[in-house]
């Protein structure tokens, strides 16, 4: 069964039902490498930065024409790397946060722009029929887990 558009039922008497997906961060060893690979390579925009403390800056970019949801990048010393990951399978290995996904018009058009770009792809895309989605999965150089994705649309 495809997964709906939307949930069939909200939840207004809660008392979190103001709550929406304001970033997603990420944690980087260098932020200004991070900053420009995130422009170079993705067209991501940088929005703010602001030094937190310890030699540690934050700051958030938003994609080329999105300015509702930011990924912040928090970048500095006193991160130790993850094992990168060899594919997608390996990247289930671990519980916890996985990985932020972006929405997109074609994900094979948007995995074509990223190999151009040499980004390592951990999925090829693939469609995921039991929640309705076409979509591949890539990092960054610092082994943050990345997605494309769209719906399957009936003339695919």
């Amino acid at each position: 069964m495809p997964m709906p558009a939307a949930p069939d039922h909200e939840n207004p008497a809660s008392p979190f039902s103001s709550w929406w997906l304001n970033h997603a961060s990420l944690r980087v060893p260098d932020f200004d490498d991070a900053v420009r690979w995130y422009e170079e390579t993705l067209d991501f925009r940088l929005v703010h930065r602001w030094p937190y403390r310890d030699g540690i800056t934050f700051g958030y970019l938003s994609p080329a024409l999105d300015n509702r949801v930011r990924l912040e990048l928090m970048g500095g010393p006193g991160a130790t790397r993850k094992a990168p990951y060899k594919d997608l399978n390996d990247s289930l290995s671990l519980y916890g946060y996985h990985h932020v996904g972006f929405r997109v018009d074609d994900v094979d058009a948007a995995v074509l722009a990223l190999k151009a770009r040499d980004v390592q792809i951990l999925s090829e895309p693939m469609d995921y029929e039991a929640c309705n989605r076409r979509f591949a999965v890539f990092c960054d150089p610092w082994g943050n887990v990345l997605e494309v994705d769209r719906p399957i649309l009936a003339d695919d």
